[in-house]
Protein backbone atom coordinates (compact mmCIF):
# COMPACT_ATOMS: atom_id res chain seq x y z
CA UNK A 1 0.00 0.00 0.00
CA UNK A 2 1.62 3.22 -0.98
CA UNK A 3 1.77 5.86 1.66
CA UNK A 4 0.69 8.92 -0.45
CA UNK A 5 1.74 11.18 2.23
CA UNK A 6 4.83 9.94 1.62
CA UNK A 7 4.89 10.66 -1.60
CA UNK A 8 3.56 13.89 -1.47
CA UNK A 9 6.17 15.28 0.77
CA UNK A 10 8.49 13.50 -1.54
CA UNK A 11 7.37 15.27 -4.28
CA UNK A 12 8.03 18.67 -2.28
CA UNK A 13 11.83 17.89 -1.20
CA UNK A 14 14.75 19.78 -2.61
CA UNK A 15 16.97 16.59 -3.11
CA UNK A 16 16.81 16.26 -6.58
CA UNK A 17 16.88 12.61 -6.68
CA UNK A 18 14.46 12.13 -3.86
CA UNK A 19 12.24 14.20 -5.81
CA UNK A 20 12.39 12.30 -9.08
CA UNK A 21 12.13 9.22 -7.68
CA UNK A 22 9.00 10.36 -6.12
CA UNK A 23 7.58 12.15 -9.04
CA UNK A 24 8.35 7.69 -10.62
CA UNK A 25 6.05 6.36 -7.69
CA UNK A 26 3.67 8.86 -8.02
CA UNK A 27 2.86 8.59 -11.56
CA UNK A 28 2.93 5.03 -11.86
CA UNK A 29 0.39 4.52 -9.60
CA UNK A 30 -1.41 7.47 -11.07
CA UNK A 31 -1.52 5.81 -14.79
CA UNK A 32 -1.99 2.41 -12.95
CA UNK A 33 -4.93 2.67 -10.50
CA UNK A 34 -6.07 6.76 -11.03
CA UNK A 35 -9.29 6.44 -8.35
CA UNK A 36 -6.97 4.98 -5.85
CA UNK A 37 -4.45 7.94 -6.08
CA UNK A 38 -7.49 10.97 -6.24
CA UNK A 39 -8.97 9.06 -3.49
CA UNK A 40 -5.72 8.85 -1.02
CA UNK A 41 -5.18 12.55 -2.14
CA UNK A 42 -8.89 14.01 -0.90
CA UNK A 43 -7.87 12.01 2.26
CA UNK A 44 -4.49 13.48 2.48
CA UNK A 45 -6.55 17.07 1.78
CA UNK A 46 -8.28 16.62 5.01
CA UNK A 47 -6.36 14.53 7.48
CA UNK A 48 -2.77 15.72 7.31
CA UNK A 49 -1.12 17.29 10.09
CA UNK A 50 1.73 18.98 7.29
CA UNK A 51 -0.04 22.39 5.35
CA UNK A 52 2.27 21.99 2.67
CA UNK A 53 1.61 18.28 2.41
CA UNK A 54 -2.41 19.16 2.13
CA UNK A 55 -1.71 22.07 -0.02
CA UNK A 56 0.30 19.93 -2.44
CA UNK A 57 -2.43 17.37 -2.37
CA UNK A 58 -5.31 19.89 -3.64
CA UNK A 59 -2.68 21.09 -6.39
CA UNK A 60 -2.39 17.37 -7.72
CA UNK A 61 -6.19 16.92 -7.18
CA UNK A 62 -7.02 19.56 -9.61
CA UNK A 63 -4.59 18.55 -12.13
CA UNK A 64 -6.13 14.86 -12.18
CA UNK A 65 -10.14 16.42 -12.26
CA UNK A 66 -9.60 19.15 -14.98
CA UNK A 67 -12.26 18.76 -17.21
CA UNK A 68 -9.53 19.12 -20.19
CA UNK A 69 -8.25 15.77 -18.33
CA UNK A 70 -9.98 13.17 -20.18
CA UNK A 71 -9.63 10.58 -17.46
CA UNK A 72 -13.03 9.36 -16.14
CA UNK A 73 -14.00 9.56 -12.78
CA UNK A 74 -16.33 6.86 -11.18
CA UNK A 75 -19.52 7.59 -9.67
CA UNK A 76 -18.31 6.84 -6.05
CA UNK A 77 -14.99 8.48 -6.55
CA UNK A 78 -16.46 11.60 -7.47
CA UNK A 79 -18.90 11.83 -4.67
CA UNK A 80 -16.13 10.80 -2.03
CA UNK A 81 -13.84 13.96 -3.70
CA UNK A 82 -16.79 15.80 -3.85
CA UNK A 83 -17.41 15.53 -0.25
CA UNK A 84 -13.94 15.44 0.90
CA UNK A 85 -12.80 18.59 -0.97
CA UNK A 86 -15.85 20.57 0.23
CA UNK A 87 -15.40 19.41 4.07
CA UNK A 88 -11.77 20.65 3.65
CA UNK A 89 -12.98 24.11 2.40
CA UNK A 90 -15.11 24.27 5.52
CA UNK A 91 -12.04 23.41 7.88
CA UNK A 92 -8.98 24.24 6.58
CA UNK A 93 -7.69 26.86 8.45
CA UNK A 94 -4.52 28.27 6.57
CA UNK A 95 -5.76 30.71 3.89
CA UNK A 96 -3.23 29.71 1.28
CA UNK A 97 -4.26 26.24 1.68
CA UNK A 98 -7.85 26.69 1.29
CA UNK A 99 -7.22 28.76 -1.80
CA UNK A 100 -5.77 25.46 -3.26
CA UNK A 101 -8.59 23.49 -2.37
CA UNK A 102 -10.89 26.20 -4.38
CA UNK A 103 -8.68 25.53 -7.39
CA UNK A 104 -9.31 21.90 -7.30
CA UNK A 105 -13.34 22.41 -6.24
CA UNK A 106 -14.55 24.38 -9.47
CA UNK A 107 -13.01 22.01 -11.88
CA UNK A 108 -15.40 19.16 -9.92
CA UNK A 109 -18.13 21.55 -10.45
CA UNK A 110 -18.00 21.09 -13.88
CA UNK A 111 -17.49 17.54 -14.12
CA UNK A 112 -20.68 16.47 -12.35
CA UNK A 113 -23.52 18.02 -10.37
CA UNK A 114 -22.53 19.12 -7.45
CA UNK A 115 -25.90 20.04 -5.11
CA UNK A 116 -24.81 20.96 -2.03
CA UNK A 117 -21.60 22.95 -3.36
CA UNK A 118 -22.98 26.88 -3.20
CA UNK A 119 -25.27 26.24 -0.13
CA UNK A 120 -21.87 25.94 1.55
CA UNK A 121 -20.04 28.72 -0.30
CA UNK A 122 -22.83 31.05 0.40
CA UNK A 123 -23.37 29.66 4.03
CA UNK A 124 -19.43 30.63 4.37
CA UNK A 125 -20.09 34.44 3.20
CA UNK A 126 -21.49 34.96 6.84
CA UNK A 127 -18.56 34.19 8.64
CA UNK A 128 -16.78 36.09 10.76
CA UNK A 129 -13.17 35.98 9.94
CA UNK A 130 -12.56 37.56 6.73
CA UNK A 131 -10.28 35.56 5.37
CA UNK A 132 -12.85 32.69 4.95
CA UNK A 133 -15.50 35.35 3.73
CA UNK A 134 -12.40 35.80 0.69
CA UNK A 135 -12.14 32.09 0.19
CA UNK A 136 -16.02 31.79 -0.26
CA UNK A 137 -16.04 34.85 -2.75
CA UNK A 138 -12.50 33.34 -4.36
CA UNK A 139 -14.50 29.70 -4.94
CA UNK A 140 -17.41 31.52 -6.50
CA UNK A 141 -15.26 33.54 -8.92
CA UNK A 142 -14.02 30.38 -9.88
CA UNK A 143 -17.32 28.51 -10.24
CA UNK A 144 -17.99 30.85 -12.22
CA UNK A 145 -15.04 30.14 -14.44
CA UNK A 146 -15.67 26.49 -14.77
CA UNK A 147 -19.39 26.18 -14.23
CA UNK A 148 -21.32 29.39 -14.41
CA UNK A 149 -24.75 27.45 -14.98
CA UNK A 150 -25.21 26.27 -11.84
CA UNK A 151 -24.29 29.84 -10.36
CA UNK A 152 -27.62 31.41 -12.60
CA UNK A 153 -30.36 30.65 -10.41
CA UNK A 154 -28.86 32.21 -7.82
CA UNK A 155 -27.64 35.37 -9.27
CA UNK A 156 -29.84 37.32 -6.54
CA UNK A 157 -27.29 36.06 -4.03
CA UNK A 158 -24.03 36.08 -5.55
CA UNK A 159 -25.48 39.93 -6.84
CA UNK A 160 -26.20 40.68 -2.69
CA UNK A 161 -22.78 38.82 -2.10
CA UNK A 162 -20.77 41.08 -4.87
CA UNK A 163 -22.74 44.17 -3.02
CA UNK A 164 -22.22 43.84 0.74
CA UNK A 165 -18.23 42.34 -0.44
CA UNK A 166 -17.53 45.64 -2.16
CA UNK A 167 -18.35 47.99 0.35
CA UNK A 168 -16.17 50.52 2.28
CA UNK A 169 -16.51 48.52 5.80
CA UNK A 170 -15.33 45.72 4.27
CA UNK A 171 -11.20 44.33 4.47
CA UNK A 172 -9.38 45.25 1.41
CA UNK A 173 -9.07 41.24 0.72
CA UNK A 174 -12.55 40.98 0.58
CA UNK A 175 -13.32 43.76 -1.53
CA UNK A 176 -10.84 42.50 -4.21
CA UNK A 177 -12.39 39.15 -4.20
CA UNK A 178 -15.96 40.55 -4.35
CA UNK A 179 -14.14 42.35 -7.81
CA UNK A 180 -13.01 39.30 -9.48
CA UNK A 181 -16.17 37.08 -8.39
CA UNK A 182 -17.90 40.25 -10.23
CA UNK A 183 -15.63 40.11 -13.35
CA UNK A 184 -16.28 36.60 -13.22
CA UNK A 185 -19.76 36.61 -13.25
CA UNK A 186 -19.98 38.72 -16.00
CA UNK A 187 -17.08 37.54 -18.43
CA UNK A 188 -18.66 34.32 -18.29
CA UNK A 189 -22.12 35.45 -18.97
CA UNK A 190 -21.71 37.80 -21.39
CA UNK A 191 -24.86 36.60 -23.10
CA UNK A 192 -26.58 36.94 -20.35
CA UNK A 193 -30.37 38.66 -19.97
CA UNK A 194 -30.08 42.45 -19.92
CA UNK A 195 -31.93 42.75 -16.60
CA UNK A 196 -28.73 40.70 -14.59
CA UNK A 197 -25.85 42.34 -16.94
CA UNK A 198 -27.43 46.03 -15.66
CA UNK A 199 -27.25 45.24 -11.40
CA UNK A 200 -23.98 43.95 -12.01
CA UNK A 201 -22.83 46.96 -14.26
CA UNK A 202 -23.87 49.11 -11.59
CA UNK A 203 -21.04 47.87 -9.33
CA UNK A 204 -18.35 49.63 -11.82
CA UNK A 205 -18.15 52.39 -9.64
CA UNK A 206 -17.35 50.66 -6.45
CA UNK A 207 -15.05 48.21 -8.30
CA UNK A 208 -12.90 51.37 -9.32
CA UNK A 209 -13.18 52.33 -5.51
CA UNK A 210 -11.44 49.31 -4.87
CA UNK A 211 -8.88 49.78 -7.63
CA UNK A 212 -7.75 53.23 -5.92
CA UNK A 213 -7.94 52.15 -2.39
CA UNK A 214 -5.51 49.22 -3.34
CA UNK A 215 -3.31 51.56 -4.55
CA UNK A 216 -3.25 54.07 -1.87
CA UNK A 217 -2.75 51.59 0.79
CA UNK A 218 -0.06 50.34 -1.61
CA UNK A 219 -1.57 46.62 -2.57
CA UNK A 220 -0.19 47.33 -6.25
CA UNK A 221 -0.20 43.77 -6.95
CA UNK A 222 -3.68 43.22 -6.17
CA UNK A 223 -4.63 46.76 -7.48
CA UNK A 224 -2.81 45.14 -10.88
CA UNK A 225 -4.86 41.46 -10.93
CA UNK A 226 -8.04 43.88 -10.62
CA UNK A 227 -6.98 46.14 -13.42
CA UNK A 228 -6.51 43.07 -15.44
CA UNK A 229 -9.83 41.86 -15.07
CA UNK A 230 -11.18 45.12 -15.82
CA UNK A 231 -9.87 45.12 -19.18
CA UNK A 232 -10.13 41.42 -19.70
CA UNK A 233 -14.05 42.99 -19.31
CA UNK A 234 -13.84 45.65 -21.09
CA UNK A 235 -12.09 43.34 -24.38
CA UNK A 236 -15.07 40.42 -24.00
CA UNK A 237 -18.14 42.69 -23.79
CA UNK A 238 -17.65 46.58 -24.18
CA UNK A 239 -21.01 47.74 -22.83
CA UNK A 240 -19.86 46.84 -19.40
CA UNK A 241 -18.69 50.42 -18.56
CA UNK A 242 -20.49 52.29 -20.97
CA UNK A 243 -22.85 53.62 -17.97
CA UNK A 244 -20.08 54.87 -16.15
CA UNK A 245 -17.51 55.77 -18.94
CA UNK A 246 -16.57 59.36 -17.55
CA UNK A 247 -15.37 57.76 -14.06
CA UNK A 248 -13.55 54.96 -15.64
CA UNK A 249 -11.61 56.84 -18.38
CA UNK A 250 -10.76 59.64 -14.82
CA UNK A 251 -9.76 57.17 -12.45
CA UNK A 252 -7.60 55.25 -15.44
CA UNK A 253 -5.77 58.65 -16.10
CA UNK A 254 -4.83 59.49 -12.51
CA UNK A 255 -3.68 56.44 -12.45
CA UNK A 256 -1.15 56.45 -15.61
CA UNK A 257 -0.36 59.76 -14.45
CA UNK A 258 0.85 58.76 -10.79
CA UNK A 259 4.62 58.60 -11.01
CA UNK A 260 4.88 57.35 -7.35
CA UNK A 261 3.07 53.52 -9.12
CA UNK A 262 5.33 51.15 -10.65
CA UNK A 263 5.74 51.13 -14.26
CA UNK A 264 3.33 48.37 -14.38
CA UNK A 265 0.30 49.87 -13.07
CA UNK A 266 0.54 53.26 -15.02
CA UNK A 267 0.53 50.60 -18.25
CA UNK A 268 -2.39 48.78 -17.04
CA UNK A 269 -4.29 51.68 -16.64
CA UNK A 270 -2.88 52.65 -20.23
CA UNK A 271 -4.27 49.49 -21.62
CA UNK A 272 -7.53 49.84 -20.00
CA UNK A 273 -7.95 53.57 -21.57
CA UNK A 274 -6.71 52.30 -25.08
CA UNK A 275 -9.56 49.01 -24.49
CA UNK A 276 -12.43 51.90 -24.03
CA UNK A 277 -11.05 53.83 -26.74
CA UNK A 278 -11.27 50.74 -29.02
CA UNK A 279 -14.54 49.78 -27.84
CA UNK A 280 -16.20 52.91 -28.52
Amino acid sequence: MVDFGIVVGKLMSPNNAERKQAEVAYNNQKASQPMMVLRGLGKLVNGHADVKVRAMASVLARRIVQPTNKIDIDQNTMQFMQQAMLKAFTQEPVASARRKICNAIAPLAARAPFPQLLPVVFGKLGHSDANHRESALFLLSKICEYAVDIVVPHVAKLHAAVKVGLSNGQPMNVRIASLDACCSWMLSTKDANQSDKSKFMLFIPAMLAVVSDALNKGNEVEAQESLTKLIDLLRVDPDTCRSSMMQVAGGMMQVAAAKSLEPATRKLALETLVQMCEST
